[in-house]
């Protein structure tokens, strides 16, 4: 309907072309991750995520592992059922959290921090 406006004109018809294109691209880019197994990263903001993370990590370590054990074999598979969810989310939170500028920031100071400590040494 857009484009058929006579009272839009050329340069932004132009620049819608350009923004449809580009969204096919990245719609095609995103399929193309999805099939390789590459799951595409979430926008979840930094504290969320990193509570998330948090939290999912201290209930995985009470779990222990995948293969935990337990006497009752419906608390076993209840056990690991929770572990696998715990596993899927966890990276859907940890893919999100990397990507945000707040962790980055994070990690450069840890590194300065770190790199100067060395030289004190």
């Amino acid at each position: 309907k857009v484009m058929n406006d006579k009272n839009v004109k050329a340069e932004d018809k132009d620049a819608l072309i350009k923004l449809l294109k580009q969204k096919k691209k990245i719609e095609r880019l995103e399929e193309q991750l999805v099939k390789a197994g590459i799951p595409i990263a979430e926008d979840i903001p930094y504290l969320e995520a990193k509570q998330k993370v948090q939290e999912m990590s201290k209930r995985m370590n009470e779990i222990g592992s995948l293969d935990v054990t337990h006497p009752n074999p419906k608390i076993q598979t209840k056990l690991r059922q929770e572990y696998a969810t715990l596993m899927k989310d966890i990276e859907k939170y940890t893919d999100a959290l990397v990507l945000t500028d707040e962790y980055k920031a994070e990690q450069k100071k840890k590194e300065e921090d770190w790199e100067k400590s060395i030289k004190a040494d």
